[in-house]
């Protein structure tokens, strides 16, 4: 009976100790097969790097770095021959120098940890005369940014002379209804008898620049006027004409603006600087807001 015994347990002492080795085997067989799959993953993400050449000239000299493995050789082959082996640094990076060539432009092919790339060299000419390219480019910048900085300020100053043109032209008109507005009733009357006998206008044959400007910005004051900005557009946007009815010159003004349409206006004037031109007609983006063609 004691024999059984001490049978059983030798058996079930030899079975626990198999197991944990065999245990302790499979975890360093998979800790192994781990360590096989991080190194191998390592050296999957290595990558041979030869970067564009850096050049020096006032040195002459151009200089090629690149990325490989820490500390591992580089080889590097000119026309096909091995000509210098380059050690990387702890962190994988390594630099090639040399001197540029006058008229050539050279190829040097570079091999580490079973990977090869290339990086082609300019000749000085040509880096000369990029050189020189890239300065007459920037000189063609600077003068086409200075070309439109020129009209940008000669735009402002016309536009600024247009506005303080128009803004002396309605305080002028705004003094002129002030004075007769202020006028007596009895001087009133005077002037209404006067008025029925007002003189013939001298006829006019043709129109002048200053003449035109001066009626178109009487329109854009009087567009003003019914809540329109009436933009100027340019000599050649606007037309005038004269017809000579009754002893009078008649003045019409016409253009097309964006988003307003069609823009007519018709004045009464002896065309001289001094004499007011009295409004007959008007029309703003086809809307007739005065007609007195027929008074």
């Amino acid at each position: 009976m004691n024999k059984k015994i001490t049978f059983l347990a030798i058996l079930t002492l030899f079975f626990l100790v198999g197991c944990g080795n065999q245990s302790e085997a499979d975890e360093n067989a998979n800790s192994s097969d781990s360590r096989t799959t991080v190194e191998s993953s390592d050296k999957e993400e290595t990558k041979f790097t030869v970067y564009s050449p850096r050049y020096s000239l006032e040195n002459n000299t151009f200089f090629i770095s690149g990325k490989t493995d820490p500390e591992a050789d580089v080889e590097v082959f000119f026309e096909g021959e091995h000509i210098e082996t380059i050690t990387a640094s702890v962190m994988g990076s390594f630099e090639f120098q040399g001197r540029i060539k006058d008229d050539d432009n050279i190829s040097y092919r570079f091999e580490s940890i079973g990977q090869n790339d290339a990086a082609l060299v300019k000749s000085l000419r040509s880096l000369e005369k990029e050189s020189e390219q890239a300065e007459e480019q920037k000189k063609v910048d600077a003068d086409a940014r200075e070309q439109q900085k020129a009209e940008e300020e000669e735009k402002a100053k016309k536009d600024a002379e247009l506005k303080a043109k128009r803004e002396a032209e309605r305080e002028e008109r705004l003094k002129k209804e002030q004075e007769q507005a202020n006028s007596s009733s009895s001087s009133s009357t005077n002037e209404n008898t006067e008025s029925s006998k007002e003189p013939e206008h001298k006829k006019v044959a043709s129109v002048s620049d200053d003449q035109q400007m001066s009626l178109v910005v009487h329109t854009q004051l009087i567009g003003e006027d019914y809540g329109y900005n009436i933009p100027y557009g340019g000599k050649d946007n606007w037309n005038v004409a004269i017809n000579y009815i009754d002893g009078k010159n008649r003045w019409i003004v016409t253009s097309n603006a964006p988003q307003i349409g069609r823009i007519k206006s018709i004045f009464e004037w002896s065309g001289e600087k001094d004499d007011e031109a009295t409004l007959i007609y008007l029309l703003i983006g086809g809307q007739e807001y005065l007609d007195k063609l027929r008074d």
